[in-house]
């Protein structure tokens, strides 16, 4: 398939996004597309095989748009859930036995890859009728460009990240998970945990090979079933994606104990709602200390490091503000700090920074690194790699090798406007031996100086 076509798809896929979006949130309209395009794949015939059931299905909800089949509920016209919820009574149930017949027919696959719940969990009944003749007239036009899930995954992650990009202008959007997969890709790990799933696309940029399991915590129904969406689409059979706030309840568990995962990633710049649990008796990830709500970021990259094996890594995205807080979050900031857990701080444009963890490694230094520019951010995981590997950074400018004493002389509050005014020497440089001995030899004079002015300040008090 070439680029072309698949960017034509894209950009059909949001004119039609955007048609409906004027009644329906963006949330909810990625949710009726992804729906649609799961119809047309589950539709489309086996091969060799004429008019399969699924096939009718499809071809079925486009011939009874047409009809008389809606119901009035509020003053609009309306389709249900999947499998449709009509007022007449014998189409209703031929769609739905026709959606029974193919469930029936890839039960294997469904239950395989826990797709079941799509067939009837999207729910039309906000569409008007002409928002519904606007979406799978549009998705008609793309005829056999969605032949395959691997086409169609292609371009619904392309039309998710399109989403995100017009509706978020900052371009944290685009290089944040390309930072992460950049410096996750040179790790081993075999599960991929998201704190906030979101619509999954995170998972996806950073997943290494097919071979790695997905994980995902998800609080909206909806963003959870466009993340199960993108999972068909992408073709991951291996993956669990729960409906719940992760610190509220952490859903994945064994028994009493929570699952430990190799790589841990989230992106944490805005919380909508107050979720901060009160206490976590159970699973004690927060002994560390609760910030207040609007620094929810401290929380995360506790329950981060909780679910984080000991030889795995983490990676979160807080709001720069956050990070260096006062009040509780230094206290926790503190305690990070301290169990020498935090590896890596990079602070990015638009007031964003990112933390880099490792459970197992206690190390006495934290690499600091600044980007002043969202331009400079293709050098930074160059950067963190060499320092990873040999303890030396190319650049001289924005870095900055923090140890405790460090930490303790700034009382544990780093901001990047303090700290990368000026350039910093490396302070690990070795010095010229000659230029030691010359300021060993200008501090014994002034010190054997004050001495000298101590000792007749004494004599002239004894006196």
């Amino acid at each position: 398939m070439k680029t072309d076509s698949i960017k034509q798809a894209v950009e059909l896929l949001f004119d039609i996004h955007n048609k409906i979006s004027q009644n329906l949130s963006d949330n909810i309209c990625q949710e009726y597309i992804g729906g649609l395009l799961f119809l047309n794949i589950v539709s489309i015939q086996d091969a060799g095989k004429q008019n399969s059931p699924k096939q009718e299905i499809w071809g079925g909800l486009f011939d009874r748009i047409e009809e008389q089949v809606t119901a009035r509920k509020e003053g609009r016209n309306y389709f249900g859930s999947l499998p449709l919820i009509v007022s007449q009574p014998e189409t209703g149930k031929k769609i739905n036995e026709l959606l029974i017949q193919a469930e029936n027919e890839n039960r294997n696959y469904i239950k395989r890859d826990g797709y079941k719940d799509i067939f009837s969990s999207i729910d039309y009944t906000l569409l008007q009728k002409e928002h519904l003749q606007i979406l799978t007239e549009g998705i008609k036009k793309l005829g056999p460009i969605l032949s395959s899930r691997q086409i169609t995954g292609k371009i619904y992650s392309d039309y998710l990240t399109l989403c995100e990009t017009e509706n978020y202008t900052d371009p944290c959007n685009t290089y944040l998970p390309e930072l992460f997969s950049g410096i996750l890709k040179y790790e081993s790990g075999h599960t991929l945990y998201d704190a906030k799933g979101k619509n999954g696309l995170l998972l996806l940029k950073c997943r290494n090979n097919e071979e790695n399991i997905l994980y995902a915590q998800e609080n909206d129904p909806i963003l959870r079933l466009v993340s199960k969406l993108n999972m068909f689409f992408n073709e991951v059979k291996d993956h669990c994606i729960r409906n719940e706030h992760a610190l509220k309840r952490p859903l994945l568990k064994s028994n009493r104990t929570l699952l430990k995962f190799d790589i841990s990633v989230c992106i944490c710049l805005s919380e909508k709602k107050s979720v901060l649990p009160s206490e976590d008796k159970i699973y004690h990830r927060f002994e560390r200390g609760l910030p207040p709500v609007r620094h929810i970021g401290w929380a995360y990259l506790s329950h981060l490091v909780s679910v984080t094996r000991k030889k795995g890594i983490g990676i979160i995205a807080m709001p720069t503000s956050t990070f260096a807080a006062q009040g509780s979050c230094n206290h926790i900031r503190k305690n990070f700090i301290r169990e020498k857990v935090i590896e890596t701080v990079i602070f990015l444009p638009d007031n964003i920074t990112v933390i880099i963890f490792r459970p197992g490694v206690s190390s006495n230094e934290t690499l600091l690194l600044n980007v002043p520019e969202w331009s400079d951010i293709s050098s930074i995981t160059d950067d963190y790699l060499q320092y990873r590997r040999n303890g030396t950074i190319s650049q001289n400018n924005n870095y900055k090798i923090m140890e405790i004493e460090d930490w303790n002389n700034n009382n544990f509050n780093i901001h990047p406007a303090k700290l990368f005014r000026k350039p910093f020497p490396d302070t690990r440089q070795e010095k010229n031996p000659d230029l030691l001995r010359k300021e060993i030899t200008l501090l014994e004079a002034e010190l054997s100086h004050i001495r000298s002015q101590l000792e007749r300040e004494i004599g002239k008090l004894m006196k």
